[in-house]
């Protein structure tokens, strides 16, 4: 078996379980399958060469999922900044308090 790290996630090329004259990858993070190969590879080489493409898929989706937006500018309309706004002369809706069902709690 071949491990190889990048960041948090693991790569790990295994002997397949259907066939062991082929073989599989799998793409971890902290112990949980990311990604795994859809089907088996004719020698270790393939499955090596597939499964670093697939680490570095899954660890550059990962980064770019989690990483802080700088480049989003902030919303600057009024109602944004200070919430919905009401049109001049109207009156917001005060709406009744709901009624409970009618029977009394019992105490436990």
């Amino acid at each position: 078996m071949i491990v190889e790290r990048l960041h948090d996630m693991t790569l790990a090329i295994e002997v397949s379980t259907d066939d062991p004259s082929r073989y599989e990858w799998s793409v971890r993070r902290h112990g949980r399958i990311v990604r795994r190969a859809p089907w088996s590879a004719p020698d270790q080489s393939l499955a090596l060469k597939q499964g670093r493409v697939a680490l570095q898929e899954a660890d550059a989706l990962w980064q770019d999922s989690h990483q802080r937006r700088t480049d989003r500018v902030p919303d600057t309309t009024p109602e944004h900044q200070h919430g919905p706004t009401q049109a001049a002369g109207t009156e917001a809706l005060v709406l009744p308090k709901p009624r409970g069902s009618g029977r009394p709690r019992s105490k436990r």
